[in-house]
């Protein structure tokens, strides 16, 4: 059974679905720390031939508020966020066949932003054919705040083997608490710098939100290079 998890983010890039695709179960944690303009509430697109950041507006938080009670503030720059994806991507070859459930989700009455977020990560999952089973942490009753006791206390609640880790794991994961708990950790090594397709403009831009790439390219490219197999 390999496991991973990650904390939600705002209409993610690549490698983020590529960690879900590669694993058995996902979990969406969802109750831990927020960190605002981080990941969890903006992406990058691209703007002509620059990166820009779409941003989603929320409301002040303690440093302990979880990512499952962050609210989102409806405000003029919230309503600015599908405006900005159609002025940029209208004329892409493929927007007509996601754009529309993508604004849906956005204009939704919800003013939670994990569920915004969760709502469009399983749209996603859906049009990309990435069929792994997804868990809200919610759900599993994790009683551990500490990142490397929680991690091996979902892995351990089910049944893993193998849970996948991001580069940035390397900081803070202990690896001696997952091998006394018989978890296997494997070290995500998506190899974004070989990841390309065709961009409008001239200079290709990495790390982009997956949309990028769904307009520009479809599902089925884009699933393509969502499944690259990791480099040694």
């Amino acid at each position: 059974m390999i496991v991973s998890a990650h904390q939600p983010h705002f209409l993610p890039w690549m490698g983020y679905f590529n960690k879900a695709a590669k694993s058995d179960v996902f979990v969406w944690l969802e109750n831990v720390q927020f960190r605002k303009n981080y990941f969890q509430n903006r992406t990058k697109i691209k703007v002509g031939e620059k990166e820009f950041w779409l941003t989603v507006p929320v409301k002040k938080a303690s440093l302990e508020t979880h990512i499952a009670d962050i609210e989102i503030v409806r405000s003029k720059d919230y309503k600015k966020i599908a405006k900005t994806i159609v002025n940029t991507y209208s004329k892409a070859p493929f927007y007509a066949d996601f754009f529309p459930e993508i604004e849906n989700i956005i204009n939704s009455d919800s003013n939670s932003l994990n569920e915004i977020n969760y709502q469009l990560f399983m749209y996603l999952l859906k049009v990309l054919e990435i069929e792994t089973q997804v868990i809200r942490s919610t759900e599993l009753n994790l009683q551990n705040e500490d990142p490397n006791n929680r991690l091996v206390e979902l892995c351990v609640k089910l049944n893993a083997t193998d849970y996948i880790a991001g580069k940035g794991g390397a900081n803070y994961m202990d690896e001696s608490l997952f091998e006394e708990n018989n978890v296997n950790i494997l070290w995500q090594k998506f190899p974004v710098q070989d990841i390309q397709y065709s961009q409008r403009g001239n200079d290709f831009i990495m790390g982009l939100s997956v949309i990028d790439a769904l307009f520009n390219i479809g599902a089925k490219k884009t699933r393509e290079l969502i499944f690259t197999e990791w480099k040694s």
